[in-house]
């Protein structure tokens, strides 16, 4: 699986404007508009208060209208945590339901 690291290597490589980082799903705090995200489905610790690895990664893009789009590559809803920035935030939500990626599969990454 790649890390934070590689992905940020990666947006820097592709082009991608307005990237603002990758977080685990209960470290972002903040979303502003026209702004891209690569978010991984794991919380940051686990429950022994150990740091994560990671898991999934998804994307979140807003746009300057107070939109954001949610893709997950299994088709899957945000997590609650991703749910609630937004709402708090007065952000419209879209998202796929399309399942992209087979469940065996590690290559998430690059369907985001």
């Amino acid at each position: 699986m790649l890390s934070n690291h590689d992905l940020d290597e990666l947006v820097v490589k592709m082009g991608i404007k307005n990237f603002k980082g990758c977080y685990y799903k209960d470290t972002l705090k903040k979303i502003e508009p026209n702004s891209s995200y690569i978010i991984n489905l794991n919380s940051e610790y686990n429950e022994k208060n150990e740091r994560n690895k990671g898991s999934h990664w998804v994307a979140l893009i807003t746009d300057d209208m107070k939109r954001g789009i949610y893709f997950d590559s299994y088709g899957e809803r945000e997590p609650v945590e991703i749910k609630n920035l937004l709402k708090c935030n007065q952000y419209k939500l879209g998202h796929t339901s399309k399942n992209f990626q087979s469940l065996m599969s590690n290559l998430c990454v690059f369907f985001v």
